[in-house]
C-alpha cells in the first residue's frame, strides 16, 4: 500500500513539473508562444507609433523564450506598448489643443 502511494504522489510531482514548470511546462510553453506572437508584431511595427526618444526599445536583444521563463520579454512588451500608448496620447493632445487653438 505504501508503494502505490509513493508511486502515485512520484507521478503526481511529475505532472505537474511538465505541466506548470515556468520555464519547460505546457502551460509556460503557450504563454511564450503567444508573447513571442504579441513580440513579433510589435517588432515588424518598428518605430511607427514610437516616439523618437523611445526607439532605443527596438535595439534590445531578447533571450531565446525557450530557456527562459519570459519575465524580461513581458517586461520589454509592457515597455514598448506603454511608450506607443504615450506617444499616441501626446498626438492626440497636440492634435486637440492646435483644435481648439
Amino acid at each position: 500500500m505504501i508503494q502505490l502511494l509513493e508511486i502515485t504522489h512520484e507521478q503526481w510531482l511529475y505532472r505537474n513539473v511538465q505541466v506548470y514548470d515556468n520555464v519547460a511546462g505546457i502551460v509556460a510553453t503557450e504563454r511564450k508562444e503567444k508573447l513571442q506572437e504579441v513580440i513579433e508584431m510589435q517588432i515588424l511595427q518598428g518605430g511607427e507609433g514610437l516616439a523618437e526618444e523611445d526607439e532605443y526599445l527596438l535595439d534590445i536583444r531578447l533571450d531565446d523564450l525557450e530557456t527562459t521563463s519570459g519575465e524580461t520579454q513581458e517586461y520589454w512588451l509592457l515597455a514598448i506598448q506603454a511608450a506607443r500608448d504615450a506617444h499616441m496620447l501626446r498626438s492626440q493632445q497636440a492634435a486637440n489643443s492646435d483644435g481648439i487653438a
